[in-house]
C-alpha cells in the first residue's frame, strides 16, 4: 500500500471532519472553508496540490466549471513537477465531473473518465480520495441551459490556452447537453469536434463514446437507415478491437447507448460482454462495480434471482480484495431483489446493514431508497396503511433530486396500496401521476405497473370503458417488455460466457502441452525419422504384394454384390416410403390436440373482439341518432377508430387460424420434394407450440418451460418445409419426453425446460433443440441415428424418428444433424442447413 506523508493525511482528515460536521452544507460553503485553509495553513507542495485538486472539483460541482478546471489543471501540473502519479487520477476525476449529468440513471457510475480514474487509483493501491462523483447523484440535477452556458465559457478560455485534452471533454459535455435540449444541429457540431480531438489524442474509447452520443442525437432527425448503419459501424469497431481492455470499455459505452434508447436486453448483452472482458484481464476492482450495476439493472427488468446472483458475486470479490467502499448501495439493491423474491426477513437484514452505514443527512438518495424498500416490505406483508408514509417520504426526496424514475415508482406503489385498501379515488389519482411520468419518459416497468392498477380500479368502479383503455395500455406495454426477453437472453449470454472461458482455458492448456511436446520432439526427432523410413519401405513392399493378389478376388466379389445390392435397393425404397408415411401420420396424430388448442385461441379472440365491436356499434348508433347539435364528433371518431382496430385484430386472428389449418394440411400432405423459401423461425415456433399443447392435451399434469431465441436476420431459407418441419417436430417431441422422464424421478428443484433457437453462421443456418433431461449415456450415443433403435418402452416408439430426421437433413438438404449431450445434464440437437 502506498503511504501518504503525515501532512497529506492531516488534510484528508480535516476535510472529512470539517464537512461531516455540517451535513447540509452547500458546495459554496465547502469552497469557502477550503480556500481559507489554503491561505492560512502551513503546507508542503504535495498538500497544496491535493487541496487545489479537491477545490477544483468542488467548483465543478458548484457549476463554476471554468474556475474548477483551471484549478484542476494547476494541481495536475504541480503533481507532475513533484513526479507524483496520483495527480493523473484527480485530473480524470475532474473530467468525469464535467461530463456527468447529475441525477440521471445508475449507468452514470460507468462513466468512461470515472472508470479510468478508478483504474488509476487501483493501480496505486489507493482508495478513491474525493468521492464527489457519487455525491452528485444525491443532489438536484442542474438546469441544462445554465450548465451549457458555463461549458461555453470554459471552451472560450481553454481554446486560448490550446489545451486539446480539456477541450475534447468540454466539446463532448456540451454536445451531450444540447442533445438533451433537442438542439440537434448544435449537438452534432460539438460532438464531431469532440470525436476529432479524441482521435487526435489517441483516446479511442472516448472517441467511441462521442460517436454513440452523435447517434443518439441523429435518432431525433435522421432516417432509420442512416442511424442503423452507424450502429453497425460501432458494433464492427467493437468486434475488430484487438486490445481486451479497450474492447471492454467499448462494450460499456454500447451498454449505456442501448440503455438510453430503452433496449434493455441489448444493453445487458454488452454489459455482460464487458464483464467477460474484464474477467479475461483479471481486473477484479472494475468487476466489483460491473457486478453491482448488472445486479441492479437485471432485478429492475424482471429477473431478481439473477440480479441477486450478480450481487453475491460482487460481495465475494469485495471479501477477497477487502474492499468495502460504497457497499451501502449493494445492500440496498440486495434488499430489492429479496423483496421481489418475497423473502422479506432476509431483505430487512440487508436493509438494516445499509442503514447502519450511511449518514441520513449526507445521503438523502440512500435514505429515499431505504424508505422505498421498507414500504415495499410492508406492502408485501399486506400492511398497506403503514406502507404509504414510507412511499410518500421517498417520493418527496426523489422529486427534490429530479429523479423521475424512482419518483414515479413511489406513486405507483401508493396507488396499489390505496387500491388494496378500497380507496379507489386515491388509487386512480396516484396511478395517473405515476402513469404520466412513465409514459413521458418511456419507463416501461412503471407504465406497466400504473396502467394495471388503473384498469383494475376503474373496473371496480364500474367504468368499463376507462378500464378497457388502461388495459390496452397495459397490454401494449407488456408486449414491449416481452420483446426484450431479458431472462432468456441473459441465460444464453451467461452460457456463451462460460463456453468462452472454457475455450480460453482449453487453448491455454493446449499451448502449454504443445511447448512441452516441442521440447521432447527435438530429442527424439532423428530416431523417429529413421524408424519411419524403415516402416514405409516395409509397408510398401507388403502392400504391393497383397494388392496384386487380392485384386482378382475383389473384382469377382464386387460383381456379385452389385447385383444383390440393386435388388435390395428396390425393396428398401418401397419399404422406406411406407415407413415415412407411417411415421408422418403418427406425428400428425400427436399434433392433433395441439392444433385444436391453437385454433381455439384465435377463434376466442375473433369472438371476443366481435362482441366488443357489437357494443361499440350500438354506442355509435345511439350517438348518431342524437340531433346534430348534441352529437359528439370526437366520440364518434374514437368509436370508429376502435371498431377499425378491432376489425384488424379479427382479421389477424382469422388469418392465424387459417395458417394453422394450412400448416396441418401441409404436414399431412406427401412431400413434393421441391425446396421453397421458408421462414425457419416461424416454422420452429409453430411446431414447438403445437407439440407442447398436443402433449398437454394427452397429459394435463405435464408442464415445461419453453424458451426461444430466434435470429431475425436469417430471413427465408430454401428448404422442403414438410420435411424439415417433421425433423423439428421429432426433436421437440423427444425433448419433451426426456424432461418428462426426468421430472417423474422426483428430483427436488428440477424445472423441465425445452429451448429452441436459430442463428445464422456464415452461409449456414443452425436450428437448436435443447432440453435439460437425463441426457444420452455414452454407451448408446453412437447408436441413436440407427434405424429401429429406441430407448422408449415397447409400444411407445418405432426407432425411426431420428434415423429419418438424419436422412432428411444430410441427404435431402446436404446439411448436418449433430448431438451434444451430457449424462444427467441434458441434450442438444443442432440442425445445420446451407443457405
Amino acid at each position: 500500500m502506498k503511504k501518504l506523508n503525515l501532512l497529506y493525511i492531516f488534510i484528508l482528515a480535516f476535510s472529512a471532519n470539517a464537512f461531516s460536521q455540517h451535513k447540509t452544507v452547500s458546495y459554496a460553503s465547502k469552497i469557502d472553508s477550503l480556500e481559507i485553509l489554503l491561505k492560512n495553513a502551513a503546507k508542503t507542495d504535495t498538500a497544496k496540490a491535493h487541496q487545489l485538486a479537491y477545490l477544483g472539483q468542488l467548483y465543478i460541482c458548484n457549476d463554476q466549471i471554468t474556475k474548477g478546471l483551471i484549478l484542476s489543471k494547476q494541481a495536475y501540473e504541480m503533481y507532475q513537477k513533484l513526479n507524483d502519479p496520483v495527480g493523473r487520477g484527480y485530473f480524470l476525476q475532474a473530467m468525469a465531473l464535467v461530463t456527468r449529468d447529475a441525477g440521471t440513471a445508475s449507468n452514470d457510475r460507468m462513466s468512461l473518465f470515472y472508470i479510468k480514474a478508478k483504474w488509476h487509483f487501483d493501480q496505486m493501491e489507493l482508495s478513491e480520495t474525493f468521492p464527489l462523483y457519487q455525491q452528485m447523484h444525491y443532489v438536484q440535477g442542474n438546469i441544462l441551459e445554465s450548465r451549457t452556458l458555463e461549458l461555453k465559457k470554459a471552451i472560450e478560455y481553454f481554446e486560448k490556452q490550446g489545451d486539446n485534452e480539456i477541450l475534447a471533454v468540454l466539446f463532448y459535455a456540451i454536445g451531450y447537453n444540447t442533445h438533451s435540449q433537442n438542439l440537434v444541429k448544435e449537438s452534432i457540431t460539438y460532438l464531431d469536434r469532440s470525436f476529432a480531438l479524441f482521435k487526435q489524442l489517441k483516446q479511442p474509447e472516448a472517441a467511441f463514446t462521442a460517436y454513440l452520443t452523435k447517434i443518439l442525437a441523429l435518432k431525433k432527425t435522421s432516417s432509420t437507415e442512416q442511424v442503423k448503419q452507424m450502429e453497425q459501424n460501432a458494433i464492427k469497431q467493437i468486434i475488430s478491437s484487438a486490445d481486451s481492455r479497450e474492447k471492454s470499455l467499448l462494450c460499456l459505452s454500447m451498454f449505456t447507448y442501448y440503455y438510453q434508447i430503452g433496449l434493455e436486453a441489448q444493453a445487458l448483452e454488452y454489459l455482460l460482454k464487458a464483464i467477460t472482458g474484464f474477467k479475461e484481464i483479471n481486473d477484479k476492482q472494475t468487476l466489483i462495480r460491473l457486478y453491482n450495476i448488472a445486479g441492479d439493472e437485471i432485478q429492475i427488468y424482471g429477473s431478481p434471482k439473477k440480479g441477486y446472483e450478480f450481487l453475491q458475486k460482487e460481495l465475494a470479490l469485495r471479501k477477497e480484495l477487502n474492499v468495502n467502499d460504497d457497499i451501502t448501495y449493494t445492500y440496498i439493491t440486495l434488499s430489492f431483489c429479496l423483496i421481489k423474491l418475497k423473502n422479506y426477513d432476509e431483505a430487512l437484514k440487508y436493509l438494516s446493514l445499509a442503514e447502519e452505514l450511511f449518514n441520513k443527512n449526507d445521503n438523502p438518495y440512500y435514505l429515499a431508497k431505504c424508505f422505498d424498500a421498507r414500504g415495499q416490505v410492508l406492502m408485501g406483508q399486506q400492511k398497506f396503511p403503514e406502507a404509504i408514509p414510507y412511499f410518500s417520504k421517498a417520493a418527496l426526496i426523489f422529486k427534490d433530486q429530479n429523479n423521475q424514475w424512482s419518483e414515479s415508482y413511489q406513486y405507483g406503489y401508493i396507488a396499489g396500496c390505496y387500491y388494496e385498501m378500497g380507496n379507489l379515488d386515491e388509487s386512480i389519482r396516484y396511478g395517473n401521476i405515476s402513469l404520466d411520468i412513465g409514459k413521458q419518459n418511456n419507463y416501461i416497468p412503471v407504465t406497466l405497473m400504473a396502467s394495471k392498477v388503473l384498469s383494475e380500479a376503474h373496473a371496480r368502479q364500474g367504468n368499463n370503458q376507462k378500464s378497457y383503455e388502461y388495459l390496452k395500455v397495459y397490454s401494449d406495454t407488456k408486449d414491449k417488455l416481452l420483446q426484450n426477453d431479458i431472462d432468456n437472453r441473459l441465460t444464453d449470454l451467461e452460457t456463451q460466457s462460460l463456453v468462452q472461458e472454457a475455450q480460453r482455458e482449453k487453448e491455454k492448456l493446449e499451448a502449454q502441452t504443445y511447448i512441452k511436446e516441442k521440447e521432447n520432439e527435438q530429442q527424439r526427432l532423428w530416431l523417429i525419422g529413421i524408424g519411419c523410413c524403415l516402416l514405409i519401405v516395409m509397408f510398401a513392399a507388403w502392400f504391393l504384394h497383397k494388392s496384386n493378389r487380392d485384386k482378382k478376388e475383389a473384382n469377382k466379389l464386387l460383381n456379385e454384390q452389385k447385383t444383390q445390392i440393386e435388388e435390395a435397393m428396390v425393396h428398401l425404397k418401397a419399404t422406406q416410403s411406407q415407413l415415412i408415411q407411417s411415421e408422418k401420420m403418427a406425428s400428425l396424430g400427436e399434433l392433433t390436440a395441439g392444433i385444436a388448442h391453437e385454433i381455439q385461441n384465435p377463434l376466442n379472440f375473433v369472438n371476443n373482439f366481435s362482441e366488443v365491436n357489437k357494443e361499440l356499434i350500438e354506442e355509435l348508433k345511439t350517438e348518431k341518432s342524437k340531433p346534430i347539435n348534441e352529437r359528439d364528433e370526437q366520440l364518434e371518431n374514437e368509436l370508429l377508430n376502435d371498431i377499425i382496430s378491432n376489425e384488424e385484430k379479427i382479421n389477424h386472428h382469422g388469418k392465424r387460424a387459417d395458417a394453422i389449418v394450412k400448416g396441418m394440411l401441409q404436414h399431412s400432405r406427401s412431400s413434393s420434394g421441391q425446396k421453397e423459401p421458408t421462414d425457419i423461425n416461424a416454422l420452429a415456433d409453430e411446431y414447438l407450440r403445437l407439440s407442447y399443447h398436443g402433449i398437454r392435451a394427452k397429459d394435463k399434469s405435464f408442464n415445461a418451460t419453453l424458451k426461444t431465441d430466434f435470429d431475425e436476420s436469417i430471413g427465408n431459407v430454401n428448404i422442403i418445409p414438410q420435411d424439415i418441419g417433421r425433423v423439428i417436430l421429432n426433436l421437440i417431441t423427444n425433448a419433451f419426453y426426456a424432461v418428462d422422464e426426468k421430472k417423474k424421478q422426483g428430483k427436488p428443484g428440477y424445472d423441465p425446460t425445452v429451448s429452441v433457437s436459430t442463428k445464422k453462421v456464415g452461409n449456414k443456418v443452425e436450428i437448436s433443440v435443447k432440453d435439460n433431461g437425463n441426457g444420452i449415456p455414452d454407451a448408446i450415443k453412437e447408436k441413436i441415428f440407427q434405424p429401429f433403435f429406441t430407448t422408449k418402452p415397447t409400444g411407445q416408439g418405432t426407432g425411426l424418428g431420428l434415423s429419418m430426421s438424419y436422412d432428411i437433413v444430410t441427404k435431402g438438404h446436404t446439411g448436418e444433424l449433430n448431438v451434444l449431450t451430457q449424462e444427467n445434464e441434458g441434450t442438444e440437437f443442432i440442425i445445420i442447413i446451407p443457405t
